[in-house]
């Protein structure tokens, strides 16, 4: 019994752990039992505070957690007064759930980009460009590279006018988790997108960490992480940073661009000009007090690469560098109660420069010494609140600024700066019932978008302005039923918009000729799935089912004008239509296994006649199996990587073979003192030869890696 005249303080700020939390009753008390020090109450949903002294009997307490609902464990704290956590809603649970999230904590411990990382989910499609540090571009769902969105936290990494994210550019060093939004996002994020969004979230600090990794591997690969992390007061920070030098000088068979025909004529040569050098650098800082946060993030990318060109076109000249940083600050603020509000701002700038010297013209359409810089400024900002227990409404506004400043000395005038400016508004709107053991909710909601592109020309004593200006609407519809967090059933209907580059509508007064007259990409996708999350007596398992169609209006693609100049317009239509599927088990204490399946069927409108898209792989399997050793620190894992042959070229006349990967390696754990140790291997068959658009892919490569990782609670 608690004293007369003691005062407990009941905190629930966090859930209990699953294994200690009892069997809790649909409705009404949930657990109350004998009171005493570290009395152990429980709790199911979030509670608002309640503030009472305890003068004469402990009864007072228990008619409380009977009047306010059910509690959680006790702690004793400090005197004279008592809190009681009695049925609210939950704030944090207005932000929008992903499609799929993936940890990042578990990795093995190798060399990984995030197209590495993206590559295992069902429905994505990575391609590469060549061996380590060589470009990674990425599909969903049959959808073109530049028709992704890849935010870090809240902000975009880049532009409309970036085109397609290079993947190998970003590190999953200092992220927690990816979350992917396949198809359009819900407004949090942006919306109306086409294939979907790519949202890296970076790591909560709990506790003081640090942690260093150096790795040796083929074709002279050499990489060095590092990661710290710690708590002052109420200040968080995150500190990660790394290098990744290689040559790439890996060997590959040559068929000397004679694929059509039976000429003998193949040959093994080694890669030139493929060398990488590569930093990159992460930082956040987050202060939290109660419901609010303000949060500042930091990202430096630098890299100097060779660009060999395709294999029967090599290039022993061409270099690219390229710079990449991205800053932000933003507040984001929690407030619980009868009708929760959850609000957020974020303010971010960019800064991109890429420059690429080719100047025997060995990898373009043309001589090029350029050095392009794209300078941006993003601020957004929304608020969701729960006007009823069973309807939240969201709303979010955001604008941005970008400046593109192009330089080629070949080109005369020297500079074509141009600018665009970005304003999109959206509405959402989520209602939410239980019936029974089911939960039900319907999300949907509507945005527009502005934009308005302008180049400044001057030619001698003429000034000319050119101006594109656009409104374009898009939707967002999305249905959830589960039955006790065993089945899920999902349906999505969106609307998407791809926006021209700055560079498609007003080309670069060289190789590229002016269209302002091109119309935005607009796409239409649907998704049906199926989830199902079971827990046997020896297994836990997650099975996923889904199938999709993606139509695509007013694909803009290049047309050939003369034999050094091209023109964007807008051709055709494309339509995928697939089946996806993912499974992943734990099977007792020492058995991982994770598999995905995607089958892609995706044409498009060419010449009046109905072809395969190119670039789009048909059918896509992959399975990792985990394996942890009777030695409690050592573990291995066995990966299978398998892609079909697929057709390379619109008029279907060149087919990629098909390619499989087999991928394994061992790991130690705590060896001695924090200090783990890994040896993998890629590509274990050795299958090489030549890969998208006529690049050399590398075969067989090893990577030996080394840890030292120390915690301090």
């Amino acid at each position: 019994m608690v004293p007369p005249g003691r005062v407990y303080l009941l905190r629930v700020d966090e859930s209990p752990m699953k294994e200690d939390r009892p069997s809790l009753p649909p409705y009404g008390l949930r657990r109350v039992v004998k009171l005493g020090q570290g009395l152990p109450l429980y709790r199911e949903e979030p509670f608002a505070i309640v503030a009472c002294r305890v003068k004469q009997h402990a009864l007072m307490l228990v008619l409380l957690g009977i009047i306010c609902g059910s509690v959680r464990r006790v702690e004793a704290a400090k005197p004279e007064r008592i809190v009681v956590y009695g049925r609210s809603r939950d704030a944090s649970a207005l932000w929008p759930m992903p499609s799929q999230t993936i940890p990042l904590e578990a990795r093995p411990l190798r060399l990984e980009t995030l197209g590495d990382v993206l590559s295992e989910i069902p429905g994505v499609a990575l391609f590469r460009q060549g061996g380590v540090g060589a470009s990674q571009f990425l599909s969903i769902r049959g959808a073109d590279f530049d028709q992704t969105v890849v935010l870090v936290d809240d902000v975009p990494l880049v532009g409309p006018d970036r085109g397609a994210v290079d993947f190998s550019l970003l590190p999953v060093d200092g992220f927690e988790r990816v979350e992917i939004y396949r198809g359009s996002a819900p407004i949090r994020y942006g919306g109306g997108t086409v294939g979907g969004v790519i949202r890296l979230v970076p790591k909560e600090v709990n506790d003081g960490r640090v942690s260093v990794m150096g790795s040796v591997g083929a074709f002279d690969t050499q990489q060095m992480r590092a990661e710290a992390e710690g708590i002052l007061g109420p200040v968080s920070i995150l500190a990660a940073g790394g290098g990744l030098w290689a040559q790439n000088n890996f060997s590959y068979l040559n068929d000397n661009a004679t694929t059509l025909t039976d000429l003998d004529d193949d040959r093994v040569v080694e890669r030139q000009n493929a060398d990488v050098q590569q930093g990159n650098g992460f930082f956040t800082a987050r202060w939290t007090d109660g419901p609010h946060r303000i949060a500042m993030l930091g990202m430096v990318v630098s890299q100097d690469r060779g660009l060999p060109g395709p294999a029967t076109v090599v290039s022993l000249e061409s270099r690219q560098q390229r710079t990449r940083l991205l800053g932000s600050l933003g507040y984001r603020v929690e407030l619980e109660g009868r009708m929760p509000v959850a609000a957020f701002v974020t303010a971010s700038l960019g800064l991109d420069e890429d420059r690429v010297q080719d100047i025997l013209g060995r990898i373009g359409m043309g001589r090029e010494d350029t050095q392009d810089r794209y300078i941006s400024l993003d601020i957004r900002t929304g608020a969701f609140v729960s006007l009823l227990s069973w309807w939240t409404l969201g709303v979010t506004a955001a604008i941005r600024r970008d400046d593109i400043q192009p330089n080629n000395r070949f080109v005369v005038p020297e500079d074509k700066p141009s600018s665009r400016d970005l304003g999109v508004v959206a509405a959402e709107s989520l209602l939410s019932a239980q019936y029974a053991s089911w939960r039900l909710s319907l999300r949907s909601g509507l945005s527009g978008q502005y934009t308005g592109a302008y180049l400044t020309e001057s030619a001698f004593l003429n000034t000319e302005v050119y101006e594109y200006t656009r409104w374009t609407p898009s939707f967002r519809v999305e249905g959830v039923a589960r039955f006790r967090d065993v089945w899920t059933v999902s349906a999505l209907l969106t609307s998407g918009i791809k926006l021209p580059t700055t560079l498609q509508l007003f080309g670069n007064r060289d190789t590229i000729v002016a269209n302002p007259m091109l119309k935005p990409e607009e796409s239409l996708s649907i998704e049906v799935g199926v989830a199902l999350r079971s827990e046997l007596a020896f297994m836990k398992f997650r099975a996923e089912t889904r199938i999709f169609g993606l139509e695509v209006h007013d694909l803009i693609v290049a047309q050939r004008t003369s034999q050094r100049t091209i023109v964007f317009t807008n051709e055709r239509s494309g339509q995928s239509w697939g089946w996806e599927s993912s499974l992943s088990a734990d099977i007792g204490s020492r058995i991982q296994s994770s598999s995905s399946l995607t089958i892609l069927d995706s044409r498009f409108d060419y010449r009046g006649f109905g072809r395969e898209q190119p670039l789009r792989v048909p059918l896509r399997f992959f399975q990792r199996l985990q394996l942890a050793l009777l030695i409690d620190s050592l573990s291995t894992f066995v990966e299978i990587d398998h892609r079909s042959g697929f057709s390379a070229d619109p008029d279907n006349q060149v087919r990629q073979k098909p390619y499989t990967s087999v991928n394994g390696g061992v790991q130690a754990a705590s060896l001695a003192d924090g200090i783990h140790l890994a040896f993998s291997v890629r590509n274990l068959l050795d299958v090489n030869g030549l890969d998208l658009l006529d690049f050399p892919r590398p075969g067989r490569s090893y990577e030996i890696a080394i840890q030292w990782k120390k915690i301090s609670k």
